[in-house]
Protein backbone atom coordinates (compact mmCIF):
# COMPACT_ATOMS: atom_id res chain seq x y z
CA UNK A 1 0.00 0.00 0.00
CA UNK A 2 2.80 2.41 0.79
CA UNK A 3 4.45 1.86 -2.59
CA UNK A 4 1.12 2.58 -4.28
CA UNK A 5 0.90 5.78 -2.23
CA UNK A 6 4.37 6.74 -3.47
CA UNK A 7 3.31 6.22 -7.08
CA UNK A 8 0.24 8.38 -6.49
CA UNK A 9 2.41 11.16 -5.06
CA UNK A 10 5.10 10.94 -7.73
CA UNK A 11 2.63 10.91 -10.62
CA UNK A 12 0.09 13.33 -9.09
CA UNK A 13 -2.71 10.77 -9.39
CA UNK A 14 -6.08 10.89 -7.69
CA UNK A 15 -7.06 7.74 -5.82
CA UNK A 16 -9.35 6.71 -8.68
CA UNK A 17 -6.58 7.31 -11.25
CA UNK A 18 -4.12 5.37 -9.11
CA UNK A 19 -6.51 2.43 -8.89
CA UNK A 20 -6.94 2.53 -12.67
CA UNK A 21 -3.18 2.74 -13.22
CA UNK A 22 -2.64 -0.29 -10.98
CA UNK A 23 -5.13 -2.18 -13.14
CA UNK A 24 -3.45 -1.41 -16.46
CA UNK A 25 0.21 -0.56 -15.89
CA UNK A 26 2.56 -3.48 -15.43
CA UNK A 27 5.34 -1.22 -14.17
CA UNK A 28 3.08 0.01 -11.35
CA UNK A 29 2.13 -3.57 -10.44
CA UNK A 30 5.76 -4.69 -10.39
CA UNK A 31 6.85 -1.71 -8.29
CA UNK A 32 4.12 -2.50 -5.73
CA UNK A 33 5.05 -6.19 -5.67
CA UNK A 34 1.72 -7.23 -7.17
CA UNK A 35 1.00 -9.74 -9.91
CA UNK A 36 -1.79 -9.87 -12.48
CA UNK A 37 -3.68 -12.35 -10.30
CA UNK A 38 -3.49 -10.24 -7.11
CA UNK A 39 -6.40 -8.15 -5.94
CA UNK A 40 -5.82 -4.45 -6.66
CA UNK A 41 -6.65 -2.03 -3.82
CA UNK A 42 -9.64 0.12 -4.71
CA UNK A 43 -9.67 3.91 -4.50
CA UNK A 44 -11.38 3.91 -1.09
CA UNK A 45 -8.73 1.63 0.41
CA UNK A 46 -5.95 3.78 -1.06
CA UNK A 47 -7.59 6.94 0.29
CA UNK A 48 -8.08 5.51 3.78
CA UNK A 49 -4.48 4.27 3.92
CA UNK A 50 -3.08 7.66 2.88
CA UNK A 51 -5.42 9.51 5.27
CA UNK A 52 -4.28 7.29 8.14
CA UNK A 53 -0.67 8.13 7.39
CA UNK A 54 -1.56 11.82 7.34
CA UNK A 55 -3.64 11.61 10.56
CA UNK A 56 -0.71 9.97 12.35
CA UNK A 57 1.79 12.51 10.97
CA UNK A 58 3.64 9.74 9.13
CA UNK A 59 3.26 10.54 5.43
CA UNK A 60 5.64 13.51 5.35
CA UNK A 61 8.15 11.65 7.55
CA UNK A 62 8.09 8.66 5.19
CA UNK A 63 8.37 10.83 2.07
CA UNK A 64 11.37 12.71 3.50
CA UNK A 65 13.00 9.40 4.42
CA UNK A 66 12.44 7.96 0.93
CA UNK A 67 13.83 11.11 -0.70
CA UNK A 68 16.93 10.98 1.55
CA UNK A 69 17.53 7.35 0.61
CA UNK A 70 17.17 8.14 -3.08
CA UNK A 71 19.57 11.09 -2.80
CA UNK A 72 22.18 8.81 -1.16
CA UNK A 73 22.15 6.88 -4.44
CA UNK A 74 22.32 10.02 -6.56
CA UNK A 75 18.64 9.80 -7.53
CA UNK A 76 15.83 12.32 -7.34
CA UNK A 77 12.11 12.17 -8.02
CA UNK A 78 10.61 14.78 -10.32
CA UNK A 79 7.02 14.98 -11.42
CA UNK A 80 6.22 12.52 -14.18
CA UNK A 81 6.23 14.11 -17.62
CA UNK A 82 5.17 11.22 -19.84
CA UNK A 83 3.35 7.94 -20.04
CA UNK A 84 3.77 4.62 -21.73
CA UNK A 85 1.13 4.06 -24.39
CA UNK A 86 0.51 0.86 -26.31
CA UNK A 87 -0.54 1.75 -29.85
CA UNK A 88 -1.10 -1.23 -32.09
CA UNK A 89 -1.79 -0.55 -35.76
CA UNK A 90 -4.45 -2.76 -37.32
CA UNK A 91 -5.79 -2.95 -40.84
CA UNK A 92 -9.22 -1.42 -41.16
CA UNK A 93 -12.07 -3.26 -42.85
CA UNK A 94 -13.37 0.05 -44.23
CA UNK A 95 -12.56 1.00 -47.81
CA UNK A 96 -10.93 4.33 -48.52
CA UNK A 97 -13.30 6.99 -49.78
CA UNK A 98 -13.30 7.44 -53.52
CA UNK A 99 -12.85 10.92 -54.79
CA UNK A 100 -15.88 12.34 -56.55
CA UNK A 101 -14.95 13.12 -60.20
CA UNK A 102 -16.98 16.34 -60.34
CA UNK A 103 -15.35 17.78 -57.23
CA UNK A 104 -11.86 17.14 -58.62
CA UNK A 105 -12.40 18.80 -61.99
CA UNK A 106 -10.33 21.84 -62.70
CA UNK A 107 -12.29 24.67 -64.18
CA UNK A 108 -10.67 26.63 -66.92
CA UNK A 109 -11.02 30.36 -66.75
Amino acid sequence: MFKATLLGQWHSLSDAALEQALCVRLDFLKFCGLSLSDEIPDETTLCRFRNRLIANDRLDVFLVSINEQLQLHGLMIRGATGAVIDATLIESAARPKKEHPVLNMRFLH
